[in-house]
C-alpha cells in the first residue's frame, strides 16, 4: 500500500450504530476493515484497504450510514498504487460520563 487516506467526522448518533454503518460503507466501496480502536465512548477509529478508485463509493457508503466525512489529509496516489491505506477517525458528540475500562493487575 502506497498512498495514505485520513477522514474525520463527528455525530450524535448511537456510536454502536454508527460504528457499524462506517464499517459497511467501507465495504460498500469494496474496501476491507483492518482494524477498530475505540477510546472509551468518545470517538473510534477505523483502519481499513480501499481501492484507490472507489473514493467517491466510500464516500456515498458513509453518507449511507448517516457520517458526512471530511478529507483532513491525503497522499497524492500515484498511478500504480492499487489502494489506499486509511482511517476514519469518528468523534461521538454526547453528555454521557467517560466509559471506565478497568486493568487488570499483573499477577
Amino acid at each position: 500500500m502506497g498512498a495514505r487516506l485520513f477522514l474525520e467526522a463527528r455525530t450524535r448518533a448511537d456510536r454502536h450504530a454508527v460504528t457499524s454503518a462506517a464499517r459497511a460503507g467501507v465495504e460498500h466501496a469494496g474496501g476491507w476493515v483492518l482494524d477498530a480502536r475505540f477510546y472509551s465512548n468518545v470517538q473510534t477509529v477505523l483502519l481499513f484497504a480501499l481501492p484507490a478508485s472507489a473514493r467517491g463509493a466510500l464516500r456515498d457508503g458513509l453518507a449511507r450510514g448517516g457520517l458526512e466525512a471530511v478529507e483532513t489529509g491525503a497522499d497524492a496516489a500515484a498511478e500504480g498504487d492499487a489502494e489506499l491505506s486509511c482511517s476514519l477517525r469518528i468523534t461521538f458528540l454526547h453528555d454521557e460520563p467517560d466509559l471506565p475500562h478497568p486493568v487488570p493487575a499483573d499477577g
